[in-house]
């Protein structure tokens, strides 16, 4: 048996060996290797002496082979031989997550050597572009900062040195600078803190420090803050422990009530387990759970989540860990699905459509849509989706391409894809071949030949393009016109 004592409340530099032994604070190894230097997942309670058998249990360590991670452990309470659910949290003991890949990325981007020589006061910088490279991944073009300061002041600054737009909120005490040349933006908002008059309201801002403004945030891994400007452990502010859960990939609400304060944080974490690979802390998924089935598409803020999520190539994903939290208006067979569309797409001169809005039919009920808060052409755009599926079945039995063609030529491109994911894939043939077909002649040849203008002529010019397509008449114009004057004659 290899024993490991290590002070708790640490947060060891990577890579360093657990060599600090202090006696009464037993711990639960998460990967054991040869090298004796394993990570360190919870502490038990100190004071948990009557159960050090038990604790001793989970030290054991084989050279070369690997323990099963664990996500939680329950607290060993004294005296007691029972377990109680509560979660030790104050012992904590990880190695640090890896900072230079984070530095790295701040060093080698322009948009922030910028900002930093056009303004001299403390800037703080959250959100993706700290969270993202702390987990391996590259972060997305917008930069977000904190302002101690007035934040329109400093969006007017930064618009007029950058050469971009400023855009104002004085309610939320944000701005934001719009540099479309960089294709990038900066979202700047004041160190606020927040309260709700009810559930689900818009917030009320007031200033605060940047302490206050990280508590406000939703997930640990979101209320990590780095020193613009300045390198090394001591430029992050990580009050909450955001760097142990992106070392864990856990995403973990900073309060319970995070979730009922705004709802589309949900679908935001939905979003962050499926692009960065995390996944939900035991008690965060408690409340997920109990926040799924009230899940409200009427909401703005819940829409414009949800479009972020389809509008990603993870958003089969999100969906699965949707309905598995229990979301009652998504579609059984999306995950799937989303895929087929993107495949569907991707084929020769499929139509131009917007992915989203069709991933958003794969993934959402009919009858939820109706009434949500998405815009209306996306709306229609999924129910047109929807509507291909349905008659997809009856596309399948048309043989002659005259016949598929007459019914697809009346379809939406959203119902043309619809169909296609639900097995039709005569819609393929149809837009590579079929589609592109044109006649030799049009309305003005038959007048010209002694046609009546009316209905006739449409209803000729419509038999001709049925008898090209089934092969029965040559592609010449002397064929076709003598077939349509001979149809205008019937």
């Amino acid at each position: 048996m290899c024993r490991h004592w290590v002070k708790s409340g640490a947060l060891l530099p990577p890579h360093s060996a657990l060599q600090e032994r202090v006696q009464g604070d037993p711990v639960q190894i998460v990967g054991g290797l040869a090298d004796r230097t394993p990570d360190v997942l919870r502490v038990f309670d100190p004071c948990a002496e009557a159960l050090v058998g038990i604790v001793e249990c989970l030290l054991q360590l084989r050279d070369g082979q690997m323990l099963k991670p664990r996500e939680r452990l329950q607290k060993v309470r004294h005296g007691n031989m029972g377990l109680t659910s509560e979660l030790f949290r104050k012992g904590v003991v990880r190695h640090m997550p890896e900072l230079s890949r984070l530095f790295d990325a701040l060093a080698t981007d322009p948009l922030v050597a910028d900002v930093l020589a056009a303004i001299d006061q403390p800037l703080f910088l959250v959100g993706g572009a700290v969270r993202d490279p702390l987990l391996g991944y590259r972060a997305g073009p917008d930069l977000d900062l904190v302002t101690l300061t007035d934040p329109a002041a400093l969006a007017h600054r930064l618009a007029d040195v950058l050469g971009g737009a400023a855009v104002i909120h004085p309610r939320f005490l944000s701005a934001e600078v719009d540099l479309p040349e960089r294709g990038r933006r900066i979202d700047l908002v004041a160190a606020r803190r927040e309260s709700y008059r009810a559930l689900g309201a818009l917030p009320e801002v007031s200033l605060a420090s940047i302490e206050e403004d990280l508590a406000r945030r939703d997930f640990t891994v979101n209320a990590i803050a780095l020193r613009l400007g300045e390198t090394g452990t001591e430029a992050i502010l990580d009050p909450h422990d955001g760097l142990l859960d992106i070392d864990a990939r856990l995403l973990r609400l900073i309060r319970p009530n995070a979730f009922a304060e705004d709802p589309s944080r949900l679908v935001r974490g939905v979003r962050y387990a499926s692009r960065l690979g995390l996944r939900f802390e035991t008690e965060t998924e408690v409340a997920a759970r109990a926040m799924a089935p009230a899940l409200d598409l009427s909401s703005a803020r819940v829409a414009d989540e949800l479009q972020r999520m389809f509008d990603s190539d993870t958003s089969p994903g999100g969906l699965s860990l949707l309905s598995g939290l229990g979301v009652p208006w998504v579609r059984g067979t999306a995950e799937d699905t989303c895929a087929r569309i993107d495949h569907g797409l991707a084929r020769r001169s499929a139509p131009d459509v917007r992915a989203w809005a069709l991933r958003l039919g794969a993934g959402i009920q009919g009858t939820a849509l109706k009434g949500s808060a998405f815009a209306g052409w996306a709306i229609s755009d999924a129910l047109a989706y929807q509507k291909g599926e349905a008659v997809a079945a009856e596309l399948i039995t048309l043989e002659r391409p005259s016949e598929i063609d007459a019914r697809l030529g009346h379809f939406t491109p959203a119902e043309a894809v619809g169909a296609l994911t639900a097995g039709a894939e005569s819609v393929a043939t149809w837009w590579r071949d079929w589609q592109p077909v044109r006649l030799a002649i049009d309305g003005g040849d038959l007048l010209a030949a002694g046609a009546v203008p009316g209905p006739n002529i449409g209803r000729a010019l419509r038999r001709v393009r049925a008898d090209r397509l089934d092969g029965l008449v040559p592609d010449s114009r002397e064929s076709q016109l003598e077939l349509a004057m001979a149809e205008i004659r019937r």
